[in-house]
């Protein structure tokens, strides 16, 4: 499964959406996430890929691609 994929799935799980709902690209405000949502996501991404995101990069988490992008930039430093 790419990063891509398992992040959608996480998120949909995390809000109980049906598998599919959300987009890779639509900002996460179009679905029913609150930031105690964005604090759990942070900790299973920094778990599962071994990273620790910055605080300053948080507000670039916007969206499915965005976040995964993050991941690539991190890991690739």
């Amino acid at each position: 499964m790419d990063i891509r994929e398992s992040i959608r799935k996480e998120i949909e799980k995390m809000a109980a959406l049906p598998e599919g709902t959300v987009s890779y690209s639509a900002d996460f405000s179009e679905y029913p996430i609150d930031s105690l949502m964005i604090v759990q996501l942070v900790a299973m991404i920094e778990d599962d890929f071994d990273i620790i995101i910055p605080d300053d990069k948080l507000k670039e988490m916007t969206s499915v691609d965005a976040v995964a992008k993050l991941i690539e930039e991190i890991k690739n430093e």
